[in-house]
This record gives C-alpha cells, structure tokens and sequence, in this order.
C-alpha cells in the first residue's frame, strides 16, 4: 500500500482512521465535500485533502488518482427522504467503482445507519435492508 484515499474522513471511523494513516506514515489522500478543523490538522501533518462532490464524477477521477488503495467509509446516516440515503450511499459508491482504474484495492466500510431510521414496527435488522 503506497497511498491510500479515504473516503469519510470527518466522520466517526473514517476520522480515527485517517489519524491511524498519517500517524503512520502512508500518504494519505482524503476525499470530503467540506474543509473541517480536523482536516486542517491532518493536512499539517502531511495529509492531502481533496474538496469534491460525489456527484461530479471528473473530480472524483482527478482525486482518486494517485491511490492505490481506497479506503471508502464516507455514508449518509441522516437524510429527509428515501432518495437522500440512495445518493450518499448507493450513488456515491458506484460513482467511485465507475472511475477506479486497475490494480486498486478498495475496502468497503458500511453501518447500518446508512439504511435510514426505523419505522414503528421495530428496530433495523439485516434482512430489513434486502427492500432498499
């Protein structure tokens, strides 16, 4: 693993993860939709930070690249329609698979927040997610 890009970088996991990284000396590429305090700090410490939307595939290209392994982490938890969590999760991560070229290594890191909330009928489970 020469460089890594990771995806959700200012989130809970990709956050720890990306402070594991640059503690560690792989050049790190962070992909996010805005700067952040932490960012800032990474940055300082070596890592490179690409400002891009998931929508805009050229972009995405562009950023992903100097990696050879992606690291995708990035999700929509929160959301005001069903729409809001298939963009940030399902189009978002196909978008990725669409303009990686080869050899690339991509880990894939999901919760199960990115399914959305529960309704009434209870909690979230594995096979709640099979109708998305």
């Amino acid at each position: 693993m020469k460089s890594v890009m990771l995806t959700g970088a200012t989130g809970f996991i990709g956050s720890h993860i990306a402070e594991k990284l640059v503690e560690k000396g792989v050049l790190t590429h962070l992909l996010v939709r805005r700067r952040t305090d932490l960012l800032n700090q990474l940055e300082k410490r070596g890592a490179r930070v690409h400002v891009a939307n998931p929508d805009d595939l050229a972009g995405l290209k562009d950023s992903f690249r100097d990696a050879d392994t992606i690291i995708h982490c990035a999700g929509t938890t929160r959301g005001l329609k069903r729409d809001d969590y298939i963009r940030g999760n399902v189009t978002f991560t196909e978008n990725i698979l669409s303009i990686l070229g080869e050899p690339q290594r991509i880990v894939y890191i999901s919760s199960q927040a990115v399914a959305g909330p529960s309704n009434s009928r209870g909690p979230v489970e594995e096979l709640s997610l099979i109708h998305i």
